[in-house]
């Protein structure tokens, strides 16, 4: 059971929509951002996650190296407080997409997604599909510089 539910949303399968609203009420999709770029890479994290906290940087700078070569990046927080999504996003500034999902961890999305930790990395091809995914940023890494090439 515990196979098929992590291949439900792994690699070589097609990412479900997520649709929610950013920091200003706007509300983004991501099957229509993915379409939009060469790579997406969807973050999954939460302000109180200390891991989060700590793989930020890192995917700060390559976003900032990456971004002209046709990456994306589309963070939803699990968050179960706005106040805190917001401070965090606003420390990072970061510049990518960020959305919340503000029902916590027992919202819908992260059953849609078969989270089950902070962070989750997807990388997202175009077409939707799912080329990789990890809980490290390092593992990711490896995967987005190969399809950037």
């Amino acid at each position: 059971k515990k196979i098929n539910e992590n291949n439900r949303v792994g690699a070589g399968t097609v990412v479900p929509d997520l649709e929610a609203a950013d920091s200003s009420g706007v509300v983004h999709s991501l099957k229509v951002e993915t379409k939009k770029n060469k790579v997406t890479l969807l973050i999954f994290w939460a302000s109180w996650c200390e891991h989060c906290r700590d793989e930020l940087p890192d995917v700060k700078k390559f976003y900032g190296e990456e971004k002209t070569k046709g990456l994306e990046i589309f963070a939803c927080s699990i968050d179960n407080m706005n106040s805190e999504w917001r401070q965090a996003i606003k420390e990072n500034n970061a510049g990518w997409i960020n959305v919340i999902d503000s029902g916590g961890a027992d919202s819908r999305i992260p059953a849609r997604f078969n989270l089950k930790k902070t962070p989750t990395f997807l990388v997202i091809l175009p077409d939707g599909t799912i080329a990789f995914r990890s809980l490290y940023f390092e593992n990711v890494k490896t995967k987005l510089v190969e399809i950037l090439k």
